[in-house]
């Protein structure tokens, strides 16, 4: 009949505009990379070894785009995670030629050792109370198969 003619159209029709849908996900283009420069500030994350913690600015210094071909090309190489450390010394003078006192870095590298420190009697607490929980639930089954 006539309309199962047009139903049938209407698949196809779906079906066709389904796969040109599908190709048009598949095809991914990049144009340019935005490459924004953020200051060096005093940070208070207390993952350092020692020395202040350093953060970025929220506020972007400089703004610079080029296309994606140059940027592969020009980019230096990755850095390996050993080379991404910096030595705390190393740390200070960045944030001393930012302007910050020599006042100010050691109240923030003493903040993150509090906080470094707080972590880690939290974390063995955390563990002591578990062994206790353990303790009290394997002395709770000794006691019900006692009483069987």
């Amino acid at each position: 009949t006539a309309s199962a003619t047009v139903d049938q159209d209407s698949i196809t029709s779906l079906d066709n505009s389904n796969d040109l849908a599908s190709k048009a996900i598949r095809a991914v283009r990049f144009g340019a990379v935005e490459i924004r420069e953020y200051p060096r500030v005093l940070g208070d994350n207390p993952c350092v070894s020692s020395g202040p913690p350093l953060a970025l600015g929220w506020e972007h210094l400089s703004v610079s785009s080029m296309d994606l071909e140059s940027y592969e090309s020009s980019r230096p190489s990755r850095c390996a995670k050993d080379e991404m450390a910096v030595p705390h010394m190393i740390r200070d003078d960045w944030l001393r030629a930012a302007g910050y006192s020599r006042q100010e870095i050691m109240v923030a590298s003493r903040v993150a050792c509090e906080i470094k420190a707080q972590r880690r009697k939290s974390a063995s607490q955390k563990k002591a109370g578990r062994k206790a929980d353990e303790i009290r639930e394997s002395f709770g089954r000794f006691r019900r198969s006692c009483s069987l």
